[in-house]
């Protein structure tokens, strides 16, 4: 206990200094091949600063004010609309 009589429990995940990655569920549409693409929703995992995305093994940048995409793939380039 400390002077003030108050007990401080910590938990395990949080004694290392690490946080868990954030994550939501997004909606994800490749824009490669024109405006209508496959979609999916699923579970995105951000990077500590936020302007990339996590999802399916592959990272996907944030781009400027898109149009048409607002992501794109680090791997080919490829352009997807994530939201």
């Amino acid at each position: 206990m400390g002077e003030s009589g108050l007990c401080f429990l910590l938990r395990p995940d949080y004694d290392q200094g690490m946080s868990k990655p954030k994550t939501r569920i997004m909606y994800i549409e490749d824009k490669s091949e024109g405006l209508n693409g496959p979609a999916r929703i699923g579970r995105v995992t951000f990077s500590k600063s936020g302007r990339s995305v996590h999802y399916g093994g592959r990272t996907f940048q944030k781009v400027g004010n898109g149009y048409k995409y607002n992501h794109i793939a680090e791997d080919n380039g490829d352009h997807f609309w994530i939201s």
